[in-house]
Parts: structure tokens; C-alpha cells; sequence
């Protein structure tokens, strides 16, 4: 089903890829975006596959998969509805159903090169069509109430027997970006166990988690983890289910940010549960919104996307505009490396508004709760849109959701 600021109707796609091919397509791209900061070109022995492996090349092969017939130019339709509007945006909401088989395979394709060959424009780095993946659980999830201020707890995990980070750099950098800011408040948890954590959780109440350490994943098991550190300071890895525990209740948080390798990838193989790597399992527990690495990251490239990802949010950008925005950074940081495409942005709700600008509140003190009219609303402005993917049999199939909103909401 087709919904769009254009109209809505029944419309269908079907990937030309059969389930078979795609597992070349993942590893050749994982390849590549594993080696930070560096170009390179892979020859591939596929027919079916790019003969040179570029951003370029696989961004157009989903784009091309993904829309097509009345999918695309309902897609096309709609860019041109809301380009006509001043701050006005698409969001491009990838929707995926665990109940639908085929979950594993689509779901670990690198969505984010999104690209349309026609523009020259990757959607996932453009704060005017920024990429998210919805996953559908089975847990009522509605908007958050708009807050007029932002408290982020920073959680610091330096196990000794890891490669050292750079986690001093990160945090003066975050100090520096938000420590100016009258409406936000950061505090820095350092090696923390679960139980202190926990701890910290229950007596304060904060609205993002964000994580500066070491990720993992077991592709055998499809489970990831982060790596906290214990008693004897040796890494702890910490499953991505055993930390939503921690989370459950803790209903004022809004957002996680995992700015720790591999804690966005998902299971790839059938019968797993899709819910079983870190990002995901946070979404179950019930974060309206995770962003995550699908792979390794540099930490220069880290640092840069955590830095505007902030600056855009604070501005009044919803996460999925800020986090487009944060990618672009790194684009233009390191034009040579495909880093950009590492960071992913999972939601479970609508809308990626958590917090309102400075100008906003000064102008409307009740503001702070979602209104269902006006330039700015909590569902229906900041970049936004959505489609549905499912798996059926051997190839993949779904249908397209996009709704008109404005680039701050």
C-alpha cells in the first residue's frame, strides 16, 4: 500500500534480486565499508552484480530494486509535492515485518547508499530524504511529548584488553558542542557495570543514552553486544538483550546512540531471531529511536557524525534530518571513504522529534506537546516518509509509504 503527499493507492515491487544473489552483494559492500577511510574498487565474478563496487554503483542497484513502475513514480510525484514547499521533506521509512520470511536476507542490505543515479543524490545523506528502518514490534509505540530540554547520559567503556579509542577526544568533543547549550545537560558515566548503570537510570531521568566504546556481533548466533568493562577492568560483553533489560522502564529515554562497531547489524540467517543484535533489541524493549554502526568506524568518523548529529538535533532537526545531516559531515570530512553509509537510524515511532529549538519555545511556551495543526507538528514536519519491505518466497516484495513534512519536525 502507497501512501505519499501525492495520494494514496495499492502499488507493489518486486527486487530483481532473488534471495540467492544477495549475500554477494552484502559481503562484497561489507568488504569495503570494513576498510575505514580507504577507496577501493572490488572486482566482483557476478554478472549480477556491479563490476566495479562503488557507493555509486550499489546505491543505484537498490534504488533501481526498489523503485520501480508506479512505486517510483509515486516516489517522484511526491519529491515534487513537497520540493515546491520552503524546509518542506520526504522521509524514506524502510519498514520491515519479522513475521515475513525473507527478513534476514533484505534487512542486511546497506540501505543507506540509497541513490538516485537521475540527481546524483543519496537519499540517506540528504536532511531533506533521510533513510530510516522502522521495525514493526509488537508493543505500542506513540510519539514522545516534545521536551523543551535535553539531558544525555554519556557512557565511557574502556576495557584495557581492547584496542584503545580515542573516547577523551569524543567526549571534549561532545562537551564542546553541547556544554554551550542552555537547554541541554550531559553527564559522563565512566566504565559503569549494568547495576550502576541501572542505578543511574532509575534515579535520573535522561533522554538519550548515548555509548562510546567497543561493539560486536556473532553472525553464528546472531546476537550482538557491547563491550562494558569488569572488576578486573578485561572487557565484559554485554548482549544486545541482556541491556534492554536495563532499559524497560525507563520511559523518559528517547533515543539511544551507539557509537560503538557493528551494534546495528541484524541476524542474517533464517530462523534467528530478528530481534537478537543491539539496535534491534533496544527497539523491542521499547526506544522510540537507535542509531547504530553497521560496521566498523573510524575514530575520526565517529567523532565528526556524533559532533553535527548533536548540533543538527539541538537546532530543532528530528533525528532522522540530524542523523542525514551527520552523515553528510563525513562525506565531506573524507570525500574518498564510504564511512558516511556506516551509521543506521532505527525507529518504532512516527515521528523523530524529541526536542524543540531554542526560538520555538520563546514563541509558544505550551508548545512542548504534539499539535495536530500548524507550520510545525510533531507527525507531520522534519523529512519524512516510509516504505514497507517484506520477503515473499525468493524474492523480495512490499509496498511504499511517504508523507509530506518539513525539515525541522
Amino acid at each position: 500500500m502507497t501512501h505519499s503527499p501525492y495520494g494514496s493507492k495499492a502499488s507493489h515491487f518486486s527486487l530483481s534480486d532473488s534471495i540467492e544473489r544477495l549475500p554477494g552483494l552484502i559481503r562484497a559492500t561489507e568488504s569495503t565499508l570494513r576498510t575505514a577511510g580507504v577507496k577501493r574498487q572490488i572486482n566482483l565474478s557476478s554478472e549480477d552484480l556491479p563490476p566495479a563496487l562503488t557507493p555509486e554503483a550499489v546505491g543505484d542497484k537498490l534504488f533501481r530494486g526498489l523503485f520501480s513502475d508506479s512505486v517510483l513514480e509515486t516516489l517522484l510525484l511526491s519529491l515534487g509535492r513537497v520540493e515546491a514547499e520552503p524546509d518542506k521533506g520526504l522521509r524514506i521509512r524502510l519498514t520491515f515485518d519479522p513475521s515475513l520470511p525473507g527478513l534476514t536476507e533484505i534487512s542486511a542490505l546497506p540501505w543507506e547508499l540509497l541513490y538516485r543515479a537521475e540527481t546524483r543524490d543519496f537519499l540517506g545523506r540528504n536532511p531533506l530524504t533521510p533513510l530510516v528502518r522502522y521495525l514493526e514490534v509488537p508493543r505500542l509505540s506513540t510519539p514522545a511529548p516534545l521536551t523543551s530540554s535535553l539531558s544525555i547520559l554519556a557512557v565511557v567503556s574502556s576495557p584495557s584488553d581492547e584496542p584503545a579509542l580515542d573516547l577523551k577526544k569524543e567526549c571534549q568533543r561532545l562537551e564542546d558542542v553541547l556544554g554551550q547549550q542552555a537547554n541541554i545537560k550531559i553527564q559522563f558515566l565512566e566504565n559503569p557495570t549494568l547495576l550502576s548503570l541501572r542505578t543511574k537510570l532509575m534515579s535520573t531521568p535522561f533522554h538519550v543514552f548515548h555509548f562510546m566504546g567497543h561493539g560486536g556481533f556473532d553472525e553464528r548466533t546472531g546476537e550482538g553486544a557491547l563491550l562494558f568493562v569488569n572488576p578486573q577492568g578485561k572487557s565484559m560483553p554485554v548482549s544486545g538483550r541482556v541491556l534492554a533489560e536495563v532499559f524497560k522502564d525507563s520511559r523518559s529515554l528517547r533515543l539511544a546512540f551507539l557509537n560503538a562497531c557493528d551494534t546495528a547489524q541484524l541476524p542474517r540467517h533464517r530462523g534467528q531471531d530478528p530481534f537478537s543484535g543491539v539496535a534491534s533489541a533496544l527497539v523491542m524493549a521499547g526506544l522510540p529511536a537507535v542509531i547504530a554502526m553497521q560496521f566498523p568506524i573510524s575514530d575520526q568518523a565517529a567523532q565528526v557524525f556524533s559532533q553535527h548529529f548533536y548540533t543538527a538535533l539541538v537546532t530543532g532537526f528530528p533525528v532522522d534530518a540530524a542523523a542525514a545531516e551527520a552523515r553528510l559531515a563525513i562525506h565531506l570530512t573524507d570525500p574518498g571513504s564510504w564511512e558516511w553509509a556506516t551509521p543506521a537510524l532505527f525507529m518504532s515511532v512516527p515521528d523523530g522529534r524529541i526536542i524543540l529549538p531554542a526560538a520555538e519555545i520563546e514563541e509558544s511556551p505550551t508548545a512542548r506537546e504534539p499539535h495536530p495543526a500548524g507550520p510545525i507538528q510533531a507527525n507531520t514536519t522534519g523529512a519524512s516518509g516510509g516504505i514497507t519491505i517484506g520477503g515473499v518466497g525468493n524474492a523480495i516484495s512490499g509496498g511504499v509509504h511517504l508523507n509530506q513534512t518539513g525539515k525541522k519536525g
